[in-house]
């Protein structure tokens, strides 16, 4: 973007030298937001359990108010190793992160990501996605009755 000043009056030399020797950027300055992923990234399982082992039985619908915490559990394939995020979408549209950064087991073993103990006591459906940067790779929901 090229600017151009007009200027009508009588300016000392000093100020016109100075506005002379401002750079203007030709380009609009920016900075990304998040991290844009490159090439293709696996596809990652999301599963909730009511236990903290990968192993323990798969929970799709629950009724509220729990009675148990939740656990958010993954799997990437083999030999990949992924550097994700979590977060959860409310029934009403809300998003909250689930704990910081994570990483798949690169031999291609499920992981216990940790307890979902601040789950709402609202029925609806509860979304969980996996993200790198901004890109969803894994997906899952949990419906709550009552």
């Amino acid at each position: 973007m090229v600017v151009f000043v007009i200027v009508f009056g009588v300016f000392p030399a000093q100020f016109v030298a100075v506005v002379k020797t401002l750079p203007i950027p030709v380009f609009p300055l920016t900075s990304p937001t998040s991290p844009t992923p490159t090439g293709t990234l696996p596809a990652i399982e999301v599963f909730v359990t009511t236990d903290n082992q990968p192993s323990a039985t798969q929970v799709t619908q629950v009724r509220v108010p729990l009675q148990q915490p939740l656990f958010i559990c993954v799997r990437s394939p083999k030999d990949a190793t992924v550097h994700f995020s979590v977060r959860i979408t409310l029934p009403n549209g809300q998003t909250m992160p689930f704990g910081g950064d994570f990483t798949t087991d690169p031999t291609g073993q499920p992981v216990c990501l940790g307890a979902w103990t601040d789950f709402p006591n609202t029925p609806g459906v509860y979304r969980i996605d996996v993200l790198v940067g901004s890109t969803i790779v894994g997906s899952t929901v949990v419906t709550a009755i009552t």
